[in-house]
């Protein structure tokens, strides 16, 4: 009999989180490349331009051996992924602070837009030895769930092959209210 009052506690305790508040977003950032394994490359992503910025830049995890750095180019900034072989930089949090307070999608922005190209088009910066491509995989994505009804998506993704230096690439953008 015990171990069922135990067992209720528990699942109790299990149930679902509080929702986000509406200034608040869980925010997904994934940078990573892909190129010969003896190649020094460097691939500079756009960059979250919102409330997601210094938690990126304070918090960024990187894997491989590669390092990450936040760069200031004509394109506006970016970050910078060097290594050799596979690296990738990611964040991931479930409330980060600092939105517009709102029931919808948060305000995402992402650096480095491509002008009058469109919310999609952005510029990657490749500079690498070896072949002329990188394999480049890129996410952004910040969603809100404040509740029933209230809530949204707005994303970026990107998967495939970059050419050297700068090149305007065209993701797969996501606007969703729930």
């Amino acid at each position: 009999m015990r171990w069922l009052g135990a067992l209720a506690v528990v699942a109790c305790a299990c149930g679902s989180s509080a929702p986000q508040q509406r200034d608040e977003a869980a925010v997904v950032f994934r940078a990573a490349f892909t190129a010969e394994a003896g190649v020094n490359t460097q691939v500079i992503f756009p960059m979250p331009d919102d409330a997601a910025k210094s938690p990126i830049m304070s918090s960024v995890y990187v894997s491989d051996g590669g390092v990450v750095t936040f760069v200031n180019t004509n394109q506006g900034l970016g970050v910078s992924l060097e290594g050799k072989g596979t690296v990738e930089a990611t964040f991931a949090a479930k409330a980060v602070k600092g939105y517009a307070s709102g029931e919808t999608f948060p305000e995402a922005t992402l650096s480095r837009q491509v002008p009058d190209a469109g919310t999609a088009v952005h510029s990657f910066d490749v500079n690498k030895g070896g072949s002329a491509v990188a394999q480049v995989d890129f996410e952004y994505t910040a969603s809100r769930d404040c509740g029933p009804g209230c809530g949204g998506t707005r994303g970026w993704t990107y998967a495939g092959p970059v050419g050297l230096a700068l090149q305007p690439i065209t993701m797969t953008y996501l606007e969703e209210k729930r």
